[in-house]
Formats: C-alpha cells, structure tokens, sequence
C-alpha cells in the first residue's frame, strides 16, 4: 500500500468504538433486566432528583445505567486519540481495562466483563507490536 505507514490503521477496529457500543448496551441493558428497569423506573416516576433510594434496586440500576455512559465516555476518548494520532493506545491503557475487568469477573463471572479482559488484551498487543 503506499498510504505512509503513520496513515494505515492500527488496529482491525477502533477498541476506542467497541469500549463506546459496549457503553451503550450496558446502559440499554439497564431497561431490558427486570430488576434494575423496575429501580430506574421508580427514579424517574418520582423525578429522579434524589430518588436513588425510592426502590431497592434503584442503587443498583443507577450504577449500572452510570457506569455504561462512563465506559461510552472512555470509549470516545480512546476512539479519537486512535483517530487523531494514529498510534496504537499506550499498553497501560489495555493494562488498566484488563485489571478493572478482572476484579469483575472474580466478583461476577457471569457478565460482560470478560470481553473488555479481551479489549484490554487487543490494545496492550498492539501497543507493543508497534513499538517493535
């Protein structure tokens, strides 16, 4: 290809945009399980100002529903730096995502988390193919 080597893509796909969708579903799943629709449901019946505790899965849903914005909010950040730079993220990036996600799959091996352990593992390898 003669697209100069600082101008090919770095990654097969931006983990920048998987950290982004995967945001967005885990915010979305917050209206599809039962227990935590139930406890964001009463938020925002009652206003959702101060109403963390009106039901008892409300804490629990707004966690839930928060940390998926969160994880979107990352995501944008990582997708733009890859974008903007084109450079692969610094391994301490995927580093950091597989020790955050580990402490969730030893506390909720059933769950998602494990493909942000994967996600983390996509970044610190190509951090360090490219360094080669």
């Amino acid at each position: 290809s003669d697209m100069p080597q600082s101008r090919r893509n770095v990654y097969p796909i931006n983990p920048g945009t998987v950290l982004f969708y995967l945001g967005f579903v885990h915010s979305a799943i917050t209206f599809v399980v039962p227990s935590h629709r139930d406890g964001i449901l009463a938020m925002i019946r009652n206003g959702f100002f101060n109403q963390l505790y009106i039901h008892k899965n409300s804490p629990a849903a707004f966690w839930f529903f928060t940390f998926g914005i969160c994880m979107s909010v990352c995501g944008k950040i990582m997708q733009s730096y890859v974008e903007e730079t084109q450079n692969p993220l610094p391994a301490s990036v995927g580093i950091w995502l597989i020790v955050c996600a580990s402490l969730v799959c030893v506390a909720a091996p059933i769950s998602g988390a494990w493909v942000t352990v994967g996600l983390g593992s996509m970044i610190v390898y190509y951090s360090k193919l490219r360094q080669r």
